[in-house]
């Protein structure tokens, strides 16, 4: 059964992005049809057919001379882009099938046919099409004609979705020898008889129909079919320059039908058209399981007529009020319904919608498109009707079937419902969408679609709303050239008022103005209740600047609402009516306002539906309620054991968390009613995705007159987080906004901009789809090609970002489009997934100046207008006495008007007003613009004498403030301190909106400052911190922070679990003296509620920053000087690392005793227990090995015990307690020597949180951070302390090295100390020789035994295999001595030789190791001259020879009998070194001889000339380098000798 309502009132639909799950919408207008088509055709006088001197009247005939424009208007539903085509275009017009008859009137006044155009691609425009707020879609046309046919008068009809070969046949197309004809459109100007109509198109619409051959075709199943559609013109004339000559509104000639289970209801209690999402009748589990397989549609029209019969639509509004019917068409028999499947992917489920509740969500939207059918008046086995087949109770059922009927209710006396009858049977009208919502299913239905088809009983009750999508166009007038488009009608408002949104939409630029005028109807009650608000949301009365009495051409969205209407003095409801009237030029049109007293509850949700990953991030949820009167708001849902609860969540929260899958549970954000923070707890491991669906119920308390409303609200948490989000471009920069979405802005001269996206996850699969409906988004050139493209993994598609290209904007307003982003994949929140492109106007002046004033003073720029905040020009007097007189001018590129901020009281403002300005007269007056700029908008004016005012002399008057009574008034006292008063300035141009001119805001502060007296008399709580200690001696209420002031001051509250992360205060008041010394008072617990109670000290801490600033004299007197106190509160616990008497930084004490102080006054706690003790840890601070370590030490000697209570030091298990108000929160105990080798102590701190009325809590809880060892004592042998765990010895100290450069590496550091670090023990440190190896090696078995090191770290012990290198280069070399002149290199060789040798007993001591070195000359003659000389490089003599086989003369020598000389032979490094490996060719430097023989080992032998030259050489070389191929990985370090001091410190720095 079919219960059956109507809605047919004007009313525009939401933008698309209201709903999550808007995947399926998809963009109306597609870019093949993105604009217009050409007429053609020439006109002059005469009777026949033959109106034009080319004769061409065929379909495409060639555009000449002017032209002028026909707009095209079809109504219909925002639709999403094109990727994937999920669902029909209903205002597409396709080039290629739309069509335009053109008829014209000849010299006698009688209608002829002129031509048939057909627009082809090439024709179309992007820029020419407009998508409005209301859904519908606006094409501009343009018309060619020639000079001279201004005059005629014609009738334009316009066909879309026939070809062009379909046109012809139904037109009669021929072939003609004076050309292409017409023939039937041709005989349109006459009636059966012959005579001539006042209107051809009445005639020509009736002769083109369509058929359909099943389903209409839309994807995904197949390619989509455009619909056929009929509008046609009133007679207009032809305008030269591209006038707009007419508005025609299209009307498709089909019926739309939507099939779904449970739709959701806007908060109007309409179907959103753009939007049907189906909430099913599951409802978690707690409702009626019914999954949604088919829906099949019988006893529909095979086709229909593109045009309707004459009377059938009302031209006025373009309703739809009868059906045409051709007889050329049948209906489908029962053999042949319209089936659509799930399987098919015809149904569909709301994006984001799982398991169970994405079965029971399905629903049949934007794929059932049927001609008009007759259904009124036909029997049951006639009617149109449709069968829907389901699973009832599971998942596992049978599929079975139920019928329903298009057809109204009608209940019998007992209020059941009747069945349908012929007379209850409605048609299914063109131009109407159907609405089949499916509201209950009570049982199976029947086995077959058959036998459902053919039963009148059935187990499932829907209803059918249907609308006629005309009215979605609004209200459209036309003079003929102009068009004025209203959203609505008519609005209905309840008691609260809350605002609605209107749209306006004109394209008036005529000799009248530009854009719209408002003006009000009704009587003053209801012009004193209506409202404007604007963007933020800021109510204007009418008449008030922000009004909008005037607005721009383009489309414009207004918000308007009421003020809290009440009932009538005697209790009877009262109602307010009026009109708001629009005028564009000579069109008009209203909107009917109407206001009740009655309530209207309505729960409204922003987002509609919150999405989660499994770990979070808490999120939050807009909940309000459409009333101003006291409510209560309640949760209804299931927790994870299946039991229900009931939670409030307004205005007080109900406590514990029902649910504990849930971390935070609708928590109210502070100081927003209507936000709420929510997040469930992490997903566990395993399990799928979860939803959470929540019963919100609205009632209002101590009022039984209105009824409580209940909305479901779902939350889904998905095993995989999904996430789009727009970060920063560092290559191509914008200022990036985040309110909810994302906006990107860019100066008035940007021609392109680069979003910079990141998904989550990276691979993520979205699109672009249109946002804010009726945006003008001409100026994003490229915008069109972003929508419905698919986008993947972006982040590495698009490095730069995504481009968009833009026109630089002339104008002065900001010009801003939103597109919103969808995909397959769900988890997307339509609220967080949208992008807004805002490009800003041209730059606005507007600055204030002094044109006469005192000497030297000026009006400087603080700031300029940016992130929302105003631009401010300061005009400062000074400090002091002396007052002055000052004349002000103003310069600006625009109109403007200017007013006095009163936001501190106007109280205030007239106090310092009387200090600042007190004559202060201003030309133009405040909120009245100016009027006279020369170019409004185009260049700079400057206005003189716009204000002229006195600052006073200063009189301090007789008395004096008295210091002794600062908590006491004084109000004898002169005001003082800085006193300012603000001038907003704002610009005005018909191109700015609200909007522009708050972004552009700008101030001029006038200020002086006086001498000022500021005390603080009291902090709340008596000067306790903690909060818990206030609620539990019930002081927290009346706690008071009171001061004084003749000046001003300022109190914020910072609230946070981390008041270091909080940059914001959450509360801030400013507090003004009008009245002398005056003393100010505020409770604390005024400025925020603690959510706490007195017994909550265990919970983790929640501090509050109370801050206090102002201004007093200093002591001189001669100027002012800061007050800046603040005092941090805090609930709950939180124990701090106490201040200690070491030093900062400081970790470690000496194996002495000593006496250590800890002091937990930093700590925040009410109640506390403490206790402390000392327990052994190794040399690294950890616990590993300390049980095997007191095993071997085998000791009961209390002073080495392994755990030792330092404090309290009897009845330690108990602790001692601490209070917040305790004088003292030191301790101060004794730390004995330290008599373990190699082992340390550490001093652990534990406490226990109070629990409220005296108990604490059971478990004691280390103070982890804090950080304190004893050092132990050296093990025998040795002074050093072992690390206890092993070190890799590096690389580097296994590289062979210079003996006289040992390789130093840093060890390990050591945190606590300074620059410590540990040793890498290796034989080549400091003052290392045998016995302090030895003694190394001797304490090292002793911390080993005692298992004070861990087992696997390599001893001193362990060191092998040192060995050593000699020097593998080396130069035998003679020099020859004469006596008294100098040395010369006679000879020298180089050679090659590596050389290791091992440590005798692996001694890494050991220093007497050498290379022994032979050299002799085995010939008789000269040894200059020898090619066999020979040189053994061996450990011993004897060795290897090696040869040497090239004699090198360096220097030829002449050898005298009574000549005296000397050879001197050796071997050397230093050449090599030097640089000297080729030998010499010169005389040695005095430099190198000395290096040289300083560096020759061996023996000089000296000969006579008699001599035998034969030359005999030894040597004994020591080695230079060293290696130790073991590695070891022991670390030490030297005892630490740290004492304690007397000053408490803390641990670290801060």
């Amino acid at each position: 059964m079919i219960l059956r309502s109507s809605n047919r009132t004007s009313r525009g639909h939401r933008p698309a992005g209201g709903r999550l799950g808007a995947g399926l919408r998809r963009r109306a207008v597609c870019a093949a049809a993105a604009a217009a088509c050409l007429f053609a055709a020439a006109f002059t006088g005469g009777c026949t057919r033959d109106l034009t001197d080319s004769g061409d009247f065929g379909p495409n005939p060639a555009p000449s001379g002017d032209y002028a424009t026909l707009r095209l208007v079809v109504p219909g539903v925002s639709t999403a882009g094109t990727y994937a085509a999920e669902v029909a275009q209903e205002t597409l017009l396709e080039a290629g099938k739309l069509h335009v008859l053109l008829y014209a009137k000849n010299n006698e006044g009688n209608w002829q046919f002129v031509s048939v155009t057909t627009p082809e691609a090439e024709d179309i425009s992007e820029a020419e099409v407009a998508e409005n707020g209301d859904g519908s879609a606006t094409y501009d046309i343009h018309i060619p004609f020639p000079a001279g046919n201004t005059d005629r008068t014609f009738r334009a009809g316009l066909v879309s979705g026939l070809t062009l070969d379909e046109l012809k046949a139904q037109g009669g197309y021929t072939d003609t020898e004076d050309g292409p004809w017409w023939t039937v459109f041709a005989s349109c100007t006459v009636d059966e008889e012959g005579t001539r109509v006042e209107n051809p198109l009445s005639e020509a619409r009736l002769r083109l129909t369509f058929d359909t051959e099943g389903k209409w075709p839309v994807p995904p199943a197949e390619e989509f079919r455009s619909f056929p559609m009929w509008g046609e013109s009133g007679t207009f004339a032809l305008r030269p320059g591209a006038a707009l000559a007419g508005t025609i509104r299209m009307t498709r000639a089909v019926a739309r039908v939507d099939v779904g289970v449970n739709f959701h209801k806007d908060e109007e209690g309409h179907f959103p058209l753009d939007d049907m999402q189906a909430q099913g009748l599951y409802n978690g589990g707690k409702g009626t399981y019914f999954e949604l397989q088919s829906v099949s549609v019988y006893r529909t029209a095979t086709g229909g007529i593109c045009g309707a019969r004459e009377g059938n639509i009302d031209t006025g509004t373009g309703q739809v009020t009868d059906i045409t019917l051709s007889d050329l068409y049948a209906t489908y028999d029962d053999t042949a319904p319209l089936r659509y499947t799930f399987d098919a992917g015809e149904l569909t489920t709301p994006a984001g919608a799982v398991d169970a509740d994405a079965a029971n969500r399905r629903s049949l939207t934007r794929q059932c498109y049927v001609p008009e059918t007759e259904n009124h008046g036909l029997d049951f086995d006639d009617a149109a009707c449709i069968v829907v087949g389901g699973k009832y109770g599971s998942a596992t059922a049978k599929t079975t079937y139920y019928r329903i009927d298009f057809a109204e209710v009608r209940k019998d006396g007992g209020g059941g419902e009747l069945k349908p009858t012929p007379e209850s049977r409605i048609d299914l009208r063109r131009n109407h969408a159907y609405v089949v919502n499916i509201t209950s299913v009570s049982g199976h239905g029947e086995d077959t679609e058959d036998d459902a088809l053919r039963n009148e009983n059935t187990k499932l009750t829907a209803e059918v709303v249907d609308w006629d999508q005309s009215q979605q166009v609004g209200d459209i007038v036309t003079d003929g050239v102009y068009s004025l488009s209203l959203s609505k009608r008519e609005q209905k408002f309840y008691c609260d008022g809350t605002p609605e949104a209107l749209t306006v939409t004109t394209d008036y630029d005529g000799e009248l103005g530009k854009g719209w005028k408002l003006t009000i109807e009704g009587d003053d009650d209801f012009k004193k209740n209506i409202r404007y608000y604007d963007a933020e949301g800021t109510a204007y009365a009418p008449g008030s600047t922000g009004w909008p009495s005037q607005g721009p051409k383009g489309t414009t969205e207004l918000r308007f609402g009421m003020e809290e209407l009440a009932n009538n003095p005697d209790g009877t409801e009262r109602t307010l009516s009026g009109r708001l009237v629009f005028e564009a030029g000579r069109m008009k049109s209203q909107v009917s306002v109407s206001q009740t007293s009655r309530d209207l509850l309505r729960i409204l949700f922003d987002p509609e539906e919150l999405y989660f990953g499994p770990e979070g991030p808490e999120k939050s949820v807009g909940i309000s309620v459409t009333t101003k009167k006291e409510y209560e708001l309640t949760l209804s849902g299931t927790d994870g054991t299946g039991k229900k609860y009931s939670y409030t969540i307004y205005p007080e929260t109900g406590g514990t968390i029902p649910d504990d899958r849930f971390k935070t549970f609708f928590a109210r954000v502070r100081d927003a009613k209507d936000e709420y923070l929510v997040e469930p707890a992490k997903l566990p491991e395993g399990q799928d995705s979860r939803v959470f669906t929540f019963e919100v119920t609205a009632e209002l308390k101590n009022n039984n007159a209105v009824n409580p409303v209940t909305e479901r609200f779902t939350v889904y948490q998905l095993k995989e987080p999904v996430e789009w989000k727009v970060v920063a471009n560092t290559v191509h920069p914008y200022e990036l906004r985040q309110n909810g979405g994302y906006e990107v802005v860019v100066a008035h001269d940007a021609t392109g901009v680069w979003p910079k996206i990141e998904t989550t996850p990276s691979s993520l699969i979205w699109w672009f789809s249109r946002g804010e409906a009726g945006a003008e988004d001409t100026w994003l050139t490229n915008l069109a090609t972003w929508y419905g493209k698919k986008i993947e993994s972006v982040a590495t598609t698009y490095l730069d970002g995504l481009e968009f290209t833009l026109q630089p904007n002339t104008g002065l307003g900001r010009r801003s489009v939103t597109v919103q982003v969808e995909s397959n994949t769900p988890g997307l929140s339509p609220r967080e997934a949208n992008l807004k492109i805002t490009q800003k106007g041209k730059p606005l002046t507007l600055e204030p100046s002094i044109q006469a004033g005192p000497d030297g003073k000026t009006i400087e720029k603080e700031s300029d207008p940016a992130g929302g905040n105003p631009g401010v020009y300061v005009l400062d007097h000074g400090y002091g006495a002396a007052g002055g007189a000052y004349t002000l001018a103003m310069k600006s590129n625009t109109n403007w008007y200017w007013y006095w901020n009163t936001d501190d009281g106007q109280q205030v403002h007239e106090a310092n007003m009387g200090l600042v300005a007190p004559d202060w007269t201003a030309k133009p007056d405040d909120r009245v613009p100016t009027t006279d700029h020369p170019d409004n908008g185009k260049s700079e004016h400057t206005w003189t004498e716009v204000a002229t005012f006195t600052v006073p002399d200063f009189d301090r008057g007789d008395t004096a403030f008295d210091e002794s009574q600062t908590d006491q008034e004084q109000p004898d006292v002169p005001l003082g301190g800085e006193r300012t008063v603000v001038r907003e300035l704002r610009n005005v141009h018909p191109e700015l909106t609200a909007d522009d001119m708050e972004e552009n805001a700008r101030q001029l502060h006038i200020r002086r400052e006086l001498p000022a007296h500021t005390h603080i008399v009291q902090w709340p709580f008596e000067n306790m911190t903690s909060l818990n200690w206030a609620l539990e001696k019930k002081k927290y209420n009346g706690a008071e922070f009171i001061f004084g002031t003749n000046a001003s001051g300022t109190l914020t509250l910072t609230t946070g679990f981390d008041l270091s992360e909080q940059a914001q205060p959450n509360s801030e008041k400013t507090y003004t003296s009008t009245m002398g010394y005056d003393i100010f008072k505020q409770k604390f617990a005024d400025m925020t509620k603690v959510p706490v109670t007195a017994e909550s000290e265990a919970d983790d801490p929640v501090f509050y920053k109370l801050r206090f600033t102002g201004r007093t004299a200093n002591d001189a007197g001669t100027a002012n000087k800061d007050v800046d106190e603040k005092r941090i509160y805090y609930t709950g616990t939180q124990m701090n690392v106490p201040l200690r008497n070491m030093e900062t930084g400081q970790h470690y004490l000496s194996s002495d005793a000593h006496t250590l102080k800890l002091d937990f006054s930093n700590s925040y706690f009410n109640r506390v227990k403490v206790r402390v003790k000392a327990v052994l840890v190794n040399t690294d601070g950890t616990k590993d090995g300390v049980d095997d370590y007191f095993t071997t030490l085998n000791s009961t000697e209390l002073a080495l015990a392994k755990e030792k209570h330092l404090y309290p030091t009897t009845d330690w298990d108990k602790g001692v307690a601490f209070e917040s108000g305790d004088a003292s929160k030191t301790i101060e105990f004794a730390l004995e020597e330290n008599n373990h080798k190699n082992m340390m102590y550490k001093v652990v701190v534990e406490y226990a949180r109070h629990k409220g009325n005296g108990t604490y809590e059971d478990q004691w809880q280390e103070l982890d951070k804090l950080v304190i060892y004893q050092d132990g004592k050296p093990c025998d042998g040795s002074d050093v302390i072992w690390k206890y765990n092993p070190v890799d010895w590096p690389a580097i100290l296994s590289n062979e090295y210079h003996v006289s450069s040992p390789p130093s590496v840093p060890g390990p550091e050591i945190i606590g100390t300074t620059n410590g670090k540990w040793i890498y023990a290796t034989p080549w440190g400091n003052n290392m020789n045998s016995t302090v190896w030895g003694n190394w090696n001797t304490s090292f078995s002793s911390a080993s035994r005692a298992k004070s090191v861990r087992a696997d770290v390599t001893g001193p012990s362990t060191l092998q295999m040192k060995h050593t290198g000699g020097v593998t280069s080396y130069i035998f070399f003679v020099l020859i001595h004469r006596y008294k002149y100098n040395r010369y290199v006679l000879y020298q060789q180089p050679v090659t030789k590596s050389v290791t040798k091992y440590a005798l007993n692996n001694d890494p001591f050991q220093t007497t190791i050498y290379q022994y070195m032979h050299v002799w000359n085995t010939t008789q003659s000269s040894f200059l001259f020898s090619q066999n000389s020979n040189m053994v490089l061996d450990g011993q003599i004897g060795g290897q020879d090696i040869e040497i086989t090239t004699t090198s003369v360096k220097s030829a020598v002449y050898l005298y009998n009574d000549w005296e000389f000397s050879v001197q032979v050796g071997f050397s490094t230093a050449l090599v070194g030097s640089g000297y490996t080729g030998g010499f060719t010169e005389r040695i430097s005095e430099a190198d001889k000395n290096a040289l023989f300083a560096n020759t080992p061996g023996e000089i032998k000296h000969w006579t000339w008699d001599a035998v030259p034969y030359l005999q050489f030894d040597a004994k070389l020591p080695i230079f380098k060293r290696k130790i191929e073991t590695a070891l990985n022991l670390c030490y370090r030297t005892p630490y000798t740290n004492d304690t001091i007397n000053e408490m410190r803390p641990q670290e720095q801060k």
